[in-house]
């Protein structure tokens, strides 16, 4: 009886130790200070950038020194954005590293992902797939053409790209600083409006009053 038991109790530690070990290689993070390059081309070579956002391809192209987007060439990018969003992906390396991720939704990886083309004036390409931002370690998820492990990469200019070609305007904080400015006017044209509804009809008021004193 002893003996069945001291088996049983053997076979148990191994099954759930099988268990934890499958579970702990399926999907491990590495954060180690090891260096892993995503991608290493030369930023100041960029010459053509395609960013798919839900479906839709935003294409750009660098012409003097300043970034154009293609699709409509009279839209005006803040240069800035861009040069940052350039730099960051163009050569890139994290020392965060997931293998073998079991589900990649909860990294902004599936099939909702910003797809991303990098191309260069020296014919040297890449495509990466760039996933949610996480706030607590301030990086962004990542993952390289062929490559099945997720990264994590610095780059907070990264997250204008989901917000598709309008953030990427020079024209999106003018824009919000003309419509509080606008609305601030509305707001104080209502107040001295009430004001004078409320100056008129106290005249009105004090006019009928005297009024109706001369009668008497």
């Amino acid at each position: 009886m002893i003996l069945m038991l001291v088996l049983l109790v053997a076979v148990l530690a191994a099954f759930f130790g099988l268990k934890t070990y499958k579970k702990t290689h399926v999907e491990t993070e590495s954060t180690a200070e090891t260096e892993y390059t995503i991608t290493s081309m030369d930023a100041s070579k960029a010459d053509k950038l395609t960013v798919t956002v839900g479906g839709v391809a935003m294409n750009f192209s660098k012409k003097d020194d300043n970034w154009v987007y293609d699709d409509d060439p009279s839209v005006t990018l803040d240069q800035t954005k861009m040069s940052g969003i350039v730099s960051s992906l163009y050569n890139c390396s994290s020392t965060l590293k997931i293998v073998n991720p079991t589900d990649l939704d909860q990294y902004g990886l599936g099939d909702d992902a910003i797809q991303i083309e990098l191309s260069s004036s020296d014919k040297t390409t890449s495509k990466i797939t760039l996933g949610s931002f996480n706030q607590m370690i301030s990086k962004s998820y990542i993952m390289k053409d062929g490559d099945k492990s997720v990264y994590a990469i610095t780059g907070n200019d990264l997250t204008d790209l989901s917000g598709g070609i309008d953030s990427l305007t020079a024209a999106a904080e003018t824009t919000t600083a003309v419509t509080s400015t606008t609305a601030e006017s509305t707001s104080t044209s209502d107040v001295s409006t009430e004001s004078e509804t409320t100056a008129t009809s106290t005249t009105s008021t004090t006019s009928t009053t005297s009024t109706t004193s001369t009668a008497e």
